[in-house]
Formats: structure tokens, C-alpha cells, sequence
């Protein structure tokens, strides 16, 4: 299988491409924000990781950095979400 890009968008979620992105790419011009690689995946197993990565940020602070229970349970992607970005990494 190629190898897919997975990006974190600034306006929230993420996206695959087919080839790195360059840096003028990413950027925004009207809010001057920019889409983060988060890295890259060439089979469904390095595509999981990178997104089981994103979707549970606080999972590998140490417990003291935490607020609360809330934050080592916080997943800021919906099931479906993680389900469409899945699928699109296999298309």
C-alpha cells in the first residue's frame, strides 16, 4: 500500500493526502493558522497508531499533569469520526 500523510487540520479534524504537503500548502492566509502532520502511515496498523495517537492526547502525560479523571478519559474524535478517517486511509 502507498504511503498516506494524515494531517491535523486548523479548523479542526483531520485529513489524509496522498503526498507530503508543503508548508505554503498548509498555511492559511485568512487566519494565519497552519494543518500539522501528524505523520505518516504506509498500512492499515501505522494508520490506526497515528490516530489512536491524536484521539487520546492526554493518555501518556503523567498522572500529577492531569486536571481530573475527565481529562485521562477526554477524546476529542467522535467514534465515527475515527471510523471515516480509517476508511479514507484504505480508498
Amino acid at each position: 500500500m502507498k504511503t498516506k500523510f494524515l494531517y491535523e487540520s486548523h479548523l479542526g479534524g483531520c485529513f489524509w493526502s496522498d503526498k507530503e504537503l508543503t508548508y505554503e500548502q498548509r498555511f492559511c492566509d485568512e487566519c494565519c493558522d497552519i494543518d500539522y502532520l501528524v505523520g505518516k502511515a504506509s498500512n492499515i496498523d501505522e494508520a490506526k497508531k497515528l490516530i489512536d495517537d491524536i484521539s487520546h492526547p492526554f493518555r501518556n502525560l503523567p498522572s500529577e499533569d492531569l486536571e481530573d479523571e475527565e481529562d485521562r478519559e477526554f477524546c476529542q474524535y467522535t467514534d465515527e469520526h475515527i471510523k471515516e478517517l480509517l476508511e479514507e486511509f484504505e480508498r
